[in-house]
């Protein structure tokens, strides 16, 4: 029979994930509008905003070497 976390655990599970939805929703809302003077503040805060979100890998991490006739299965099995 499978166990169910008590209703404590559950409710500040959803408090947690609420409170997630409202810090992203904030900021999102808080991003100022991109104007040819405001880079650097707007690129901050949608830095903050993706990587909060779990959205910023591609800003995080180098682009793979492309694929050559010597590349692996392995290496051409991660690229789409």
């Amino acid at each position: 029979m499978a166990s169910f976390p008590d209703s404590g655990a559950v409710q500040t599970l959803l408090w947690c994930c609420s409170q997630s939805a409202s810090f992203i929703f904030a900021n999102v809302n808080n991003i100022p509008v991109l104007n040819g003077t405001n880079f650097k503040k707007w690129k901050e805060h949608v830095i903050i905003v993706l990587g909060y979100m779990d959205l910023d890998y591609a800003l995080r991490e180098d682009r793979p070497p492309d694929l050559t006739s010597a590349s692996t299965a392995e290496q051409r099995s991660t690229v789409l």
